[in-house]
């Protein structure tokens, strides 16, 4: 067996190892045919040896499978005298080797048996390929040629870790100087997006909140999606709170909207999800100016308090214990903090998501409903929670069947400031994935108000729809107290309730014929 200190040990300077895509440089968007890579070295891997080929899920590619021959991603391995490799495939997710692999991966693993391996083919089947361009798209190697290590189920979820035999963590720096990458150029232009999603109404500006960026996409990738592609104002790239305290991460999210935040045309917005104790309930949270905003962590679960990923954490991390100290840190650097469908618990959220691509139940809206009748003052906006770094993407992915919402803000210039007072203001609403531009205001006061009971309870609403309307609503604490159903696309509507004996919350809700709809955020009344 080899040991660290013998002549093998990943002399990649040297050129000992060597992978590449045979006879491969690119590949168009949704192909299906066999993809073949194939690792040279100048030493033999022994028998014993483990190989894990890793790639992207987030992708939405074909995974490997060792059962059925003629079915897409049929995997299989082979040294240079033809002798094929024990194969093992599966899907899991690792933070051992974030940020050079992403956290969500198809995996194969490989055993040497049968003689020493000098020249290894890999050999993938009927690989269904990415359905959107992307460059590159890598495939990782991590080589073990001791075979010494695992890769073992943390017993949460899919969660995996590499150790060795007695338990010991195999350390990152480790892990990084025994892996490779092989790139592929994925060619082709993304699907055109209707009309409806692109639309614009003067004093609106489109954006959302809640795109993750936790896979191989830079984060200009998913800027330039937002601003060329589905035509946003504003964005914010997504990662979790364990993902952007380690080492460096927090700072390029941060210089990535610096870099794309073009006041009058484009705003980037920092920010992070996290899942706070004691129940692992999300929460995001946003800083409007994040240069001198530390890594913050904040998060329940069980691998994102490995003293392992810990121990990679910046040296300046913030970290906050309790749901209490996370509050208390993002007000510290003037954030504010969003929620949606995996906020299990309301508190102190700016915004919350009515709409977003993952987002399983109708019964989100009554959720909220309820949560306003309790008391709660939050504006209602729409996302993605995109898996993909594509924000606004209407079509399907990976665990997001549904189109991406919107947020409308009514503000005086597209600038980070105007949009923060905006949202501090709720003057926001939310859609399901249409443009539909919604006003809804009582007298003076916009949506997001809170006003006396006394109050004359005269609204007035404005809409400009880029489709037809089945229905325009008037909700007092969640229920209907006046419809129109009308189905011309531009309305401006009044409505005078005469009813003012109690504390209340009225919104505005507008239904389309295609289905799609738009929330306004409420105007309160207290007593």
């Amino acid at each position: 067996m080899y040991s660290p200190n013998s002549p093998w040990y990943w002399n990649t300077e040297a050129r000992s190892v060597k992978l590449e895509l045979t006879g491969m440089k690119s590949w168009r968007v949704a192909e299906k045919g066999d993809i073949t890579l194939r690792l040279r070295a100048s030493l033999s891997l022994p028998d014993g040896a483990r190989l894990w080929l890793l790639y992207d899920i987030r992708q939405d590619v074909s995974p490997p499978q060792i059962t059925n021959r003629q079915g897409d991603g049929y995997i299989e391995a082979h040294n240079g005298r033809n002798s094929r490799l024990t194969v093992n495939a599966l899907r899991a997710r690792t933070l051992d080797l974030y940020p050079v692999v992403p956290e969500f991966l198809h995996v194969a693993e490989f055993r040497v048996a049968g003689g020493p391996v000098d020249d290894l083919t890999i050999a993938l089947h009927n690989w269904q390929g990415p359905l959107r361009p992307i460059d590159p798209f890598r495939f990782w190697l991590l080589i073990d040629p001791n075979g010494e290590w695992e890769f073992r189920p943390t017993g949460y979820k899919s969660y995996r870790m590499f150790t060795r035999p007695n338990g010991e963590r195999v350390p990152f720096p480790t892990l990084n100087d025994h892996l490779m990458a092989a790139d592929l150029a994925v060619k082709g232009s993304y699907p055109s997006v209707p009309a409806a999603n692109v639309r614009g109404t003067l004093g609106v500006f489109w954006g959302e909140l809640h795109g993750m960026a936790f896979n191989q996409r830079s984060l200009d990738d998913f800027y330039n999606y937002a601003k060329h592609v589905t035509q946003l104002d504003f964005a914010a790239a997504m990662l979790f709170s364990y993902n952007t305290c380690v080492g460096d991460v927090w700072q390029s999210v941060k210089d990535a909207a610096a870099r794309h935040t073009e006041p009058g045309h484009f705003v980037a917005f920092s920010g992070f999800e996290c899942g706070t104790p004691p129940e692992d309930s999300h929460r995001c949270a946003y800083f409007p100016d994040a240069g001198p905003v530390p890594p913050i962590f904040c998060d329940s679960r069980p691998p994102a308090k490995d003293p392992y990923l810990r121990a990679r954490f910046h040296p300046d991390t913030v970290v906050c214990p309790t749901r209490e100290s996370f509050y208390a840190t993002v007000q510290k650097y003037r954030g504010f903090v969003g929620g949606h469908f995996h906020t299990t618990t309301y508190d102190r959220e700016l915004l919350a998501e009515m709409w977003q691509k993952q987002r399983r139940s109708a019964g989100e809206e009554e959720r909220l409903f309820s949560l306003l009748k309790q008391g709660l003052r939050f504006g209602l906006v729409g996302g993605s929670d995109t898996h993909d770094s594509m924000p606004g993407n209407p079509d399907p992915e990976p665990g997001c069947p549904q189109p991406a919402g919107f947020t409308g803000v009514w503000a005086d210039d597209l600038t980070t400031e105007s949009l923060t007072e905006a949202f501090h203001a709720r003057r926001v609403f939310a859609t399901s994935g249409a443009r539909i531009a919604l006003w809804f205001a009582c007298g003076d006061h916009p949506m997001g108000s809170i006003l006396p009971a006394s109050v004359p309870r005269r609204f007035e609403l404005r809409i400009d729809a880029p489709g037809e309307i089945a229905t325009v609503e008037i909700l007092r604490n969640g229920h209907p107290v006046r419809t129109w159903s009308r189905h011309t696309p531009f309305r401006e509507l009044e409505h005078d309730d005469p009813d003012r004996s109690s504390p209340d919350f009225y919104l505005a809700r507008v239904t389309q014929r295609d289905g799609h709809r738009a929330w306004s955020s409420p105007v309160w009344f207290t007593s």
